[in-house]
């Protein structure tokens, strides 16, 4: 059976190129913001992996991802995030703290290169 990824990223077209390419090891689960996210975490009986962007339109992703964590049910599912913020200018030792297990610069992270994480972090 195949690993299923919740992909949540609020630019339309990153959002495409990102789930065409998780598609190749994923059943991908894609989210535009942080409503259409808890919508899917509540309905799905499985998430493997949640890849998440910092900035998602009106609300921030370390909130969501504060909120995925106060469930028993989501605690596990390991986190990818995905910014345009630079490393350093991020709460790096917070997000650990979230359980993130891997933080991507957007602007070097092409679409394989996120597989590729992916593929670490949910199948490995």
């Amino acid at each position: 059976m195949r690993k299923r990824a919740l992909l949540i990223e609020p630019d339309r077209i990153l959002l495409q190129q990102y789930a065409y390419k998780l598609d190749r090891d994923f059943d991908v689960i894609a989210a535009a913001n942080a409503q259409e996210a808890i919508d899917a975490l509540d309905t799905l009986d499985q998430i493997d992996l949640i890849v998440l962007d910092v900035h998602i339109g009106q609300n921030n992703g370390v909130e969501l991802l504060h909120e995925i964590r106060s469930y028993d049910d989501w605690l596990e599912i390991p986190v990818i995030m995905l910014s345009s913020v630079p490393k350093n200018r991020l709460p790096v030792e917070r997000l650990s703290k979230y359980g993130v297990e891997r933080m991507l610069y957007k602007p070097q992270t092409a679409p394989h290169e996120l597989l590729r994480q992916a593929r670490r972090v949910a199948i490995a």
